[in-house]
């Protein structure tokens, strides 16, 4: 059930009291984990995927796919992901004594960084990367010591949730406002403020649902008051700014 804001929260032509109620989930919601399927991989890639997990974020591999290498499947689960994150580990070795990486872990890195994905690699300390590789956010993984790399991807998750913010489903209230989303020229828009600054209007998306009307707004930073106006052609409704905490009253 959607949190409790406090009643009253909108200025408008009309004084209406019109309560909010709010509910959360990460923007980050689901990462690809671009990895090799060989026995001797499986035990760091399980250790990735089980930190990614603990984040509440839902990870997708090639797994289910058969294992299939770089191609339009895998691009596509790769588009329906938030991010990337790629175990680079030895596959070929090279002149040098070092180790290449599956060229399909640098092809998938690519793909995600063409599409503007946040992302990182875990590079095993004999690999040496190339290419577009080079130029991603990098893990180096020691097998003698693998806590340092662990302790890297845990950091970089915490800072793609707090970057991407988080997706609110907002509960309009009171009912006859929120009823008006039927209308032709009925239009819902949403910003966030922090330390006095407000970020653009954006156009949120609103649906009759079971329960009463909602409107969803992505990119909410933790700290960032709301504000929601609803026009309806020549009347509107503005929210004051409102605190996402919790608010309960209890006797």
């Amino acid at each position: 059930m959607p949190a409790a804001f406090p009643r009253s929260a909108w200025s408008a032509e009309r004084s209406d009291p019109v309560s909010l109620g709010i509910e959360y989930a990460a923007l980050v919601e689901a990462i690809f984990l671009s990895h090799s399927f060989r026995a001797e991989d499986r035990d760091l890639a399980a250790a990735v995927e089980a930190v990614i997990d603990s984040y509440g974020i839902r990870v997708f591999t090639g797994r289910h796919l058969g294992g299939e290498q770089f191609g339009p499947k895998i691009m596509a689960r790769i588009d329906e992901c938030d991010a990337l994150v790629a175990v680079a580990t030895p596959r070929d070795l090279l002149q040098n004594g070092r180790y290449t990486a599956p060229q399909w872990i640098l092809d998938e890195l690519a793909h995600a960084r063409a599409k503007g994905k946040s992302s990182l690699a875990i590079v095993h300390r004999d690999v040496d990367l190339a290419g577009v590789a080079t130029q991603h956010e990098r893990a180096d993984y020691d097998p003698g010591a693998a806590l340092p790399a662990l302790v890297k991807l845990s950091q970089t998750l915490g800072m793609w949730k707090r970057q991407h913010g988080k997706r609110l489903k907002v509960l309009l209230l009171p009912e006859e406002v929120a009823a008006r989303v039927k209308n032709a020229k009925f239009s819902c828009e949403y910003r966030y403020a922090r330390d006095g600054n407000a970020t653009p209007w954006q156009r949120a998306n609103c649906l009759r649902e079971p329960g009463g009307t909602y409107a969803y707004l992505v990119g909410a930073p933790d700290d960032a008051l709301i504000e929601v106006r609803v026009r309806d052609g020549a009347k509107s409704w503005a929210s004051r700014a409102a605190p996402q905490w919790l608010h309960i009253e209890v006797s």
